[in-house]
């Protein structure tokens, strides 16, 4: 037994030759690529620039929150905090009398 085999009609996919993509195709395909990045990024930048100042806005609050706490701290404990000011200062003393 033999098989036939059967061609496919002419116009299908198996009688049409691949087609070369020229340099200049790719270049365009590329610049459209790096275009549409750009648009994106354009769109982007807003909201980038919110963030960072949200960020900013609650950096600056609870910097200024730690602040008004430590000022807090130490004027209902004074002695607490020289007593740990004389601490840090020991130890920095003795890490810096080691180093040299």
């Amino acid at each position: 037994m033999t098989k036939s085999k059967t061609k496919a009609p002419a116009g299908t996919t198996s009688d049409i030759e691949p087609k070369h993509i020229g340099e200049d195709t790719l270049n365009n395909g590329s610049e459209n690529i790096a275009q549409a990045a750009i648009g994106r990024a354009k769109e982007a930048m807003p909201s980038f620039d919110e963030m960072a100042q949200t960020l900013k806005n609650q950096t600056n609050v609870d910097i200024q929150n730690l602040a008004t706490d430590a000022t807090t701290f130490v004027r209902r404990n004074p002695a607490v905090s020289l007593a740990a000011a004389v601490g840090v200062g020991a130890l920095i003393g003795i890490l810096a009398t080691k180093r040299s």
